[in-house]
């Protein structure tokens, strides 16, 4: 469809010439009241056969020296006190700085040499010193504009290949960092847009620490595999937001459920995108029964009795562990006539317990289907 082009008037021609007409009266009038600018000629400024170049500086500094013949009052001179006062502590603060050029290697990671069809706009940053918000966060990507970050529930073992080695430390021990197990992600608008953020890993992030110094620590970033940044977005990652450190935003979601969340969502990430890790058991604290993870998704048809009654029995486990949660959590997760009032959005701790939930409900259905073919 065509854009339609409005025509004007001839009443509406006649009206802007009048105003432009105003305008330049307006400006003449201006210009008349102005004194007269005088281009200086070099000779003027000559001295002894050398020429002297006149700067902005010392004509400024020839018009002040004849105001300045009278005294300055009591609150001149407290305001300039004040303006010295307040520049000296600024140069204070800036040069109370602590620096720390170290970062963790990402060399050991398995996601550098992805194929093109697997590569994500997610990045991981690790290193990152305690206290980071996400407008730190936001600051060091400064030009790269993040569309959001995110923190991964916690599962408090190093992940091969996923995370950077604990075993590094930063010889600078006066500034304190986050462990491997403290994950972080950010996503950007493409894939190209988070390339460009992985380059800028060894670069420092800065922040202040609650005695006012101002903290600039190098950090690294690694790419996320798309499987993996799919599954996280939705199933492991709480959306952050900005005013608190990311750590006691993780820590505040986490209160709120139990553990057992945290360890079904992380057996889920193993088995769902092959990140390595080992978890024995789900459950066992808190009313919930105990779940060997092996068992949980090695599902099979039963060959004879034994393997029947030990199909029935994880059935009836998981049962416990899925009512527990109910228990716990409802209605805020379980209740499907009020679950809709609440936010299940990615990154809400609503959306991983619920989906916590149809895991659960999944694993039910599937040994009930291995037992309605049973044949014994």
């Amino acid at each position: 469809m065509k854009r339609v082009r409005k025509t004007e008037s001839p009443k509406f021609d006649e009206k802007l010439r009048e105003i432009g007409q105003k305008a330049r009266q307006r400006l003449e009038e201006e210009k008349s009241k102005r004194k007269e600018i005088v281009r200086l000629d070099d000779e003027a400024f000559q001295v002894h056969g050398a020429v002297k170049k006149a700067s902005s500086a010392s004509a400024f500094s020839k018009s002040i020296v004849k105001n300045s013949s009278k005294p300055k009052s009591s609150q001149q001179k407290s305001s300039v006190k004040r303006r010295r006062l307040q520049t000296s502590t600024y140069s204070s603060e800036t040069t109370s700085k602590i620096e720390d050029s170290w970062c963790p290697s990402c060399e050991g990671l398995n996601y550098y040499d992805l194929p093109k069809e697997q590569k994500s706009n997610f990045v991981r940053l690790h290193g990152l010193p305690e206290g980071t918000k996400v407008e730190h966060i936001n600051k060091f990507f400064k030009g790269l504009e993040p569309e959001y970050i995110g923190v991964l529930l916690s599962a408090n073992i190093n992940i091969q290949a996923f995370d950077c080695d604990e075993g590094e430390v930063s010889p600078n021990s006066s500034i304190d960092r986050y462990d491997s197990t403290f994950r972080v992600v950010v996503k950007f608008q493409s894939v190209l847009i988070a390339e460009n953020a992985i380059s800028r890993s060894g670069e420092r992030i800065v922040l202040e620490n609650e005695d006012g110094q101002h903290i600039s620590v190098a950090i690294s970033i690694s790419p996320i595999s798309k499987q993996v940044a799919m599954f996280v977005k939705n199933n492991l990652m709480i959306k952050c937001i900005k005013g608190q450190s990311i750590s006691n935003q993780l820590e505040n979601a986490q209160n709120n459920v139990p553990i057992v969340i945290n360890q079904l969502m992380w057996v889920a990430a193993a088995k769902k995108t092959g990140i390595d890790l080992y978890i024995k058991s789900i459950g066992g604290k808190g009313g919930f029964p105990r779940v060997k993870t092996d068992r949980f998704f090695s599902l099979g048809y039963p060959i004879d009795d034994e393997e029947k009654l030990d199909l029935i029995d994880l059935h009836n486990n998981i049962l416990d562990m899925y009512e527990q949660l109910e228990k716990v959590l409802s209605p805020f997760a379980f209740d499907h006539k009020i679950i809709n009032i609440y936010d299940l959005s990615f990154g809400s701790m609503n959306c991983i317990t619920n989906n916590a939930a149809m895991l659960l409900i999944d694993q039910m259905n599937k040994i009930q289907n291995c037992l309605s073919h049973c044949k014994i």
